[in-house]
């Protein structure tokens, strides 16, 4: 019987290693993909008219991500700078909220950095797709709180800024 206990122990470390490593992985592939990145344009995407209301704007949550990134040295790109740029990268960040009650929300924030992408095997069909992911769900807030949203979009964009800058540090290139 303790054998068996000892195996079904050591069955479930490997498989929560295994799905660690496999987490680790897709975090590589995905920081991989901002190697050499020349910058890029950030486009918000209109925000619940809830969060208007307490005051925050797309253009202060526009302006907090760009100055988030040009203060790490990532690069700004205008909209026609990157359609000129290879594979016209643009980072999307996006807020959800959903009336949960009478004064409170279910939250979710997520930014995506779309690319030009290609099939190997035809180089001539190319798409966008996005390579680079985060997002938080912030759970049940309430009203008076949904000014935090803005604090938890700072945190995604550092974390972009991280993966960037990962890779893309003088001697890494």
């Amino acid at each position: 019987m303790k054998k068996r206990i000892v195996a079904v122990i050591i069955a479930g470390l490997w498989l929560c290693g295994a799905a660690a490593s496999a987490a680790l992985a897709e975090a590589d592939f995905q920081r991989e993909t901002l190697r050499g990145l020349p910058g890029v344009w950030v486009v918000v995407e209109k925000l619940p008219a809830e969060l208007e209301q307490t005051g925050l704007t797309q253009g202060q949550v526009q302006a907090d991500a760009e100055g988030r990134l040009r203060r790490a040295g990532v690069p700004i790109l205008t909209q026609e700078e990157c359609w000129q740029t290879p594979g016209m990268p643009w980072l999307y960040i996006t807020v959800a909220l959903l009336k949960a009650g009478t004064a409170t929300y279910a939250a979710t924030v997520g930014e995506v950095l779309n690319q030009e992408i290609m099939l190997t095997r035809n180089p001539q069909v190319k798409a966008f797709g996005s390579t680079w992911d985060a997002g938080v769900h912030l759970g049940a807030v309430g009203a008076e709180s949904l000014a935090t949203v803005r604090d938890s979009v700072g945190s995604l964009v550092d974390k972009f800024i991280a993966a960037y800058q990962a890779v893309n540090a003088k001697g890494v290139q």
